[in-house]
C-alpha cells in the first residue's frame, strides 16, 4: 500500500523519471527495518513489475495508484488464505482450554488461531508479554484477543519465566521476522529468553513462519539496532 501512496505522490511523472521515483520508494520501504529486508524486497518487487510495465506503456504515476492498490489488496487476501491454514495447524497444537503465552504480534495468525479455537469450542486463555520497546504484545496481540472474546492478560517482559509455572502455560508461540535455511529463528528481542524459559519448564515453543530462501545461513541476517543518538 506504501507503493500505491508513492505513485500518488509521484503525480504526473512518467517514463524513466517514474521508475526512478518508485525504485527509491521501494528501497526506502523495504529497507526500513534491516532484519526484514529480504522479506520486504519480495513484496515491493511485485509492485515494481507493475510500475515498469506501466512506464514502458507510456502511462503516468497517478494512473498507477489504483492498480497498485489492487495489487496490495490481492497480496493481503492471499495472505489471509495462507494464514487461515497456519492458524488451523497451530490450533491443532493447543490443548483443550489451554493457556498460550505469546511474544510480539503475529498479525493475522493470531486472529485465525482464535477463530479456529472458537470453532472447536476450545476456550483458550492468552498471556501476552508486552514486547518492548514498542509494546506490540500489549497494544496489538492483547487487544485482538480481547476484541475476539478471549480471556487475556498482559505481563511485563521480565515475567514469563515465573508466569509459565505459576499459570500452567501449555504453549509458547510467536511469529518470526526471519527463519533461515540453516534452521535459525529470528524474532523480536526478548524471544530468546522466553524460549529458554519454555525449554526449562518443558513447554513447547511453536513458531509460525516460512524459511526464507534469501537467507541461507544466520550470517546473512542483520540484527536491527536503533541509533543510540
Amino acid at each position: 500500500m506504501g507503493m500505491a501512496l508513492a505513485a500518488y505522490e509521484a503525480g504526473e511523472k512518467s517514463g524513466d523519471e517514474l521508475v526512478q521515483y518508485m525504485d527509491k520508494a521501494a528501497y526506502n520501504l523495504s529497507h526500513a527495518r534491516p532484519t526484514t529486508v529480504a522479506k520486504m524486497v519480495q513484496i515491493v518487487d511485485g509492485a515494481m513489475m507493475l510500475v515498469r510495465k506501466h512506464a514502458k506503456d507510456g502511462g503516468c504515476a497517478k494512473e498507477l495508484v489504483e492498480p497498485l492498490r489492487e495489487y496490495a489488496f490481492s497480496y493481503i487476501n492471499n495472505n489471509y488464505l495462507k494464514y487461515e491454514k497456519i492458524g488451523s495447524y497451530l490450533a491443532d497444537l493447543i490443548p483443550k482450554n489451554g493457556t498460550i503465552l505469546t511474544q510480539c504480534f503475529a498479525e493475522t495468525i493470531i486472529g485465525t488461531l482464535i477463530k479456529e479455537c472458537h470453532k472447536r469450542n476450545n476456550d483458550i486463555k492468552m498471556i501476552c508479554a508486552e514486547t518492548r520497546p514498542y509494546f506490540q504484545g500489549a497494544r496489538l496481540t492483547a487487544s485482538v484477543a480481547y476484541d475476539m472474546g478471549v480471556d487475556v492478560s498482559v505481563i511485563t517482559d521480565n515475567m514469563p519465566g515465573f508466569i509459565m509455572k505459576e499459570k500452567n502455560v501449555d504453549v509458547f508461540t510467536s511469529a518470526a521476522d526471519v527463519i533461515t535455511m540453516d534452521g535459525y529463528v529470528v524474532n523480536k528481542v526478548g524471544t530468546f529468553q522466553i524460549a529458554l524459559a519454555a525449554s526449562y519448564h518443558n513447554i513447547p515453543y511453536f513458531v509460525t513462519g516460512t524459511p526464507n530462501l534469501r537467507h541461507e545461513t544466520i550470517d546473512t541476517v542483520k540484527i536491527e539496532y536503533r541509533d543510540p543518538e
